[in-house]
């Protein structure tokens, strides 16, 4: 059922700007939300865009306007972010999955395509997981995704648990340091195996090798007498992209 809540136009125009409409729906309270639709009856299915957490209507407004062309593409304040009112109790995950499902049955009409960016992302797989025959279409931009239910591994949850401890995780990750020698540190951030074919292994050293034997032996003062035309030394070895 669409547009079944009641609807105003909303007193604040900062979309304007990019070609969108303001409204204020009221489900159990005001919720404010913007249109970039140009006509007054397009045939496509319905986008709505859900922001993430510190978001707001304003995130889409780059994307919103390209993206209305024969739909209805619309992008909502979640309770407690943008122009929609809220608080600790209604600014939470799970009410604005309610939320969003109202604004899906009761504004837009069913079905609908969600996009979704981390918490907003979050919230449209709630929605779409409890409600699938409303969607038809689920895009998902860097989300934050549910927690799983399942004991994490117990070695590793108790490795985090000890860093997480007030000075005793300092204390921890200080001990396990100071059992790594720098030769060790500085082998594993530099490694020679790191080096593209054709450049010498020594880590001091990043000179191109010469294609013969002897020059190869010889690429380093270390090695043996230098040859009579040593490589130009570089900084850094260019990787060749090809």
């Amino acid at each position: 059922m669409s547009m079944a809540a009641s609807m105003r136009s909303a007193p604040w125009t900062f979309a304007a700007p990019w070609g969108a409409r303001g409204h204020v729906s009221d489900l159990d309270g005001p919720v404010h939300w913007i249109e970039f639709t140009p006509g007054d009856s397009p045939d496509g299915t319905p986008i709505i865009f859900v922001h993430g957490l510190g978001g707001s209507h304003l995130n889409w407004c780059l994307i919103g306007p390209k993206l209305a062309v024969g739909r209805r593409a619309v992008a909502l304040d979640l309770h407690g972010f943008g122009l929609t009112p809220g608080s600790r109790a209604t600014a939470t995950v799970q009410r604005n999955a309610g939320l969003l499902d109202r604004f899906v049955r009761e504004v837009t009409g069913t079905p609908v395509i969600l996009v979704g960016n981390s918490m907003g992302g979050l919230i449209s797989i709630l929605h779409t997981a409890s409600a699938p025959d409303t969607v038809e279409g689920l895009v998902l931009i860097d989300p934050a995704l549910p927690v799983l239910s399942r004991i994490p591994d117990r070695q590793v949850g108790s490795q985090f648990l000890l860093y997480a401890l007030p000075g005793l995780g300092e204390l921890y990750v200080r001990a396990v340091m100071s059992r790594r020698s720098p030769e060790l540190c500085g082998s594993r951030s530099c490694s020679s195996a790191a080096r593209p074919t054709g450049w010498c292994r020594r880590r001091a050293c990043a000179r191109r090798l010469p294609a013969t034997r002897a020059g190869r032996r010889s690429c380093c003062p270390e090695s043996g007498t230098p040859p009579s035309s040593r490589p130009r030394i570089m900084s850094s070895p260019p990787y060749e992209t090809g």
